[in-house]
């Protein structure tokens, strides 16, 4: 993260606020955020997401589908397994540590006495971390990581709809027949996503849900490890998601909690004081940061992710206590419409100016045996 400040405080952003409306214009439900209703929570939408999924199909170049499909069949975890290093990831994504792992390499710079290794982990677990996994840090890490867990959610709960749906929206916006894409020069980069071969890949994913969790599950790992066009163009299409719901909200106001607009949320620089009112250069934050790959997350899109997702977000702030200072771990939760049980709750950790995923006791309980340990091959390099 490149802020100054917390990135999941939003105090700054509260004295900043500008709203000059009525009360009870400002009560119309209207003028806050809403969140992104999927169809899958509709059984009378499931006919219809079928059909759009069968279209799709059928658009597919058959052999093509068939080279996908062997190229996932093909990819081995060999090179990961010989060159990963848990201190150090250089991967994509990681295998799930225990926490040791993550205290070591939090402190790898600084090294840490084993009584500063039993604080943090007490800590971290009275926080709910249980274990984690390590994220590529190459500016990608919040999309990143955000996504992977989305989709492993959607897969061990074996929510077969939701990826439908996730395919349906990947294959309408991702293509280069998207008028926006087209208008926009700050969106041209998705031209360059393999989008049929992604496709591909979602539709594999849900065929291989039908029939047997574990192998969809290892087909997710194999992908963002080996298939470096799938890790670009699905983070994209991550961050494009979040673009296309804030350019449509730009002129709402956060929530009924935070009486703020969500320009507020913008990094300072695209906010100047007019007086009585904030002028808010979204234009810029989209071209500069949100659609320029390779840029951190910033404020903004932390706190709009889980309307776009409708997800219960948990981040896990780990503020490592540098030349034996105590560590200070916390988290913040980004709940919302908590009555709506079907939501998925993503676990992000945030260190070092860097996001990772961790994992609660009963998620792992839940899915290590069968599915979290696939990745593991017992690697002698980590510590266990």
């Amino acid at each position: 993260m490149q802020n100054k400040y917390n990135p999941l405080d939003l105090s700054r952003e509260l004295g900043k606020s500008r709203i000059n409306l009525d009360l009870n214009e400002i009560q119309n439900k209207n003028k806050f955020l809403e969140i992104r209703v999927w169809d899958s929570l509709n059984d009378n939408k499931i006919p219809e997401l079928d059909k759009k999924v069968e279209e799709i199909y059928n658009g597919f170049n058959k052999e093509h589908l068939k080279v996908t499909e062997q190229k996932i069949n093909n990819y081995n975890f060999d090179e990961f397994y010989k060159y990963y290093n848990p201190i150090q990831n250089t991967f994509s994504i990681g295998v799930v540590c225990d926490l040791n792992c993550l205290v070591d390499s939090t402190y790898n710079v600084f090294g840490i006495s084993e009584e500063e290794r039993a604080y943090d982990i007490s800590k971290l677990t009275e926080c709910g971390a249980f274990k984690f996994r390590s994220i590529l840090g190459d500016g990608e890490c919040f999309y990143r990581s955000l996504i992977f867990s989305i989709l492993e959610n959607i897969i061990l709960i074996n929510n077969i709809m939701q990826m439908k749906e996730l395919l349906i929206l990947f294959h309408e916006k991702m293509n280069p027949n998207n008028i926006l894409i087209n208008e926009k020069e700050y969106l041209k980069i998705i031209l360059n996503v393999k989008a049929d071969e992604i496709s591909e890949i979602l539709y594999i994913l849900i065929t291989q849900m039908e029939k047997k969790i574990e192998t969809a599950y290892t087909t997710l790992l194999k992908v963002f490890i080996c298939n470096s066009d799938f890790d670009f163009g699905i983070v994209l299409f991550t961050r494009y998601l979040l673009y296309e719901y804030i350019s449509s909200n730009e002129d709402k106001i956060y929530s009924k909690e935070y009486m703020l607009e969500i320009g507020c949320l913008l990094p300072d620089e695209y906010i100047v004081d007019r007086g009585n009112k904030n002028e808010y250069f979204f234009e810029n934050f989209f071209y500069e940061h949100l659609m320029n790959p390779k840029t951190y997350a910033e404020k903004m899109v932390l706190y709009i992710a889980p309307f776009v997702f409708d997800i219960n977000m948990n981040i896990l702030s780990y503020d490592y206590g540098e030349f034996g200072k105590r560590s200070v771990i916390t988290v913040k939760q980004f709940n919302y419409r908590k009555e709506n049980n079907f939501k998925y709750e993503i676990n992000l950790l945030f260190r070092k100016n860097h996001y990772d995923v961790y994992y609660k006791l009963e998620f792992i309980e839940d899915n290590e045996e069968k599915y979290l340990n696939i990745l593991d091959n017992k690697n002698k390099n980590r510590r266990l």
